[in-house]
């Protein structure tokens, strides 16, 4: 509204459409985002017992008050979906995303904890050993190591690759689409069990500059009847 023109300033329906706008662009790439975000989880199911122990150790409350910015396994392996899986192919974001070996290491390679600050990942292999559950699963093998040291940047960072764009045209929402983006992944962990009825299935089709899911690519959502119930208390809960 600040930008409009001093001599035609904008009326209700200018500024409904604006709104409209706005909404539908988060709705559309926190949704499509959050759609490859599962289908990663589904091809390496193991990943999510490691989430799961980072979300019981951290807790909902504490995630809350840090204003989403905690859970820096989740936060990581968000962005190395979103590398690999880029909804969008607008000019920068087309430049910014290739897979570039001089930049990344084995960039066409899965990996979750991409991001992740060395002390980071040292703490949660250290809590995640103590863990008393018997499914503990210390971080482990070629999959979850840091395959490049110095990389470690936040899921809302824009100096390395622009998924949010760049410069004055960065989104500033980017922060509330970051901790949306991990209470719904994190509820998903926590509260059911994911597969992909076919995995084999075509999952992705392009509509001009964007790339969407397919509606007949079907993932199974079933309650875990160990973490539904015992999952995060009414009051621990996002």
């Amino acid at each position: 509204m600040d930008h409009c023109p001093k001599h035609k300033p904008w009326g209700v329906t200018q500024i409904v459409h604006e709104l409209i706008v706005v909404w539908f662009g988060w709705v559309h790439i926190a949704s499509t985002t959050a759609c490859a975000a599962v289908f990663d989880l589904c091809d390496h199911h193991d990943l999510v017992d490691i989430l799961r122990q980072e979300i019981e150790h951290t807790g909902w409350l504490e995630f809350d008050k840090s204003g989403g910015q905690m859970l820096p396994l989740m936060d990581s392996f968000m962005k190395e979906s979103a590398h690999l899986n880029p909804i969008e192919s607008g000019i920068v974001q087309r430049y910014a995303k290739l897979p570039d070996p001089a930049v990344w290491c084995e960039p066409d390679e899965f990996y979750p904890f991409r991001f992740v600050s060395p002390q980071a990942y040292k703490h949660a292999n250290t809590y995640m050993k103590d863990a008393p559950r018997a499914s503990a699963m210390p971080l482990s093998g070629d999959r979850y190591k840091i395959p490049e040291a110095g990389k470690a940047t936040p899921y809302t960072d824009i100096s390395d690759w622009q998924q949010w764009r760049t410069g004055k045209g960065s989104c500033t929402g980017r922060w509330y689409a970051s901790a949306a983006l991990k209470v719904i992944i994190g509820l998903l962990v926590m509260k059911y069990d994911i597969a992909l009825v076919d995995p084999a299935a075509e999952r992705y089709f392009s509509w001009r500059t964007f790339k969407y899911p397919y509606a007949s690519t079907h993932v199974t959502i079933r309650p875990n009847d160990k973490f539904s119930q015992k999952g995060p208390s009414d009051s621990d809960s996002p």
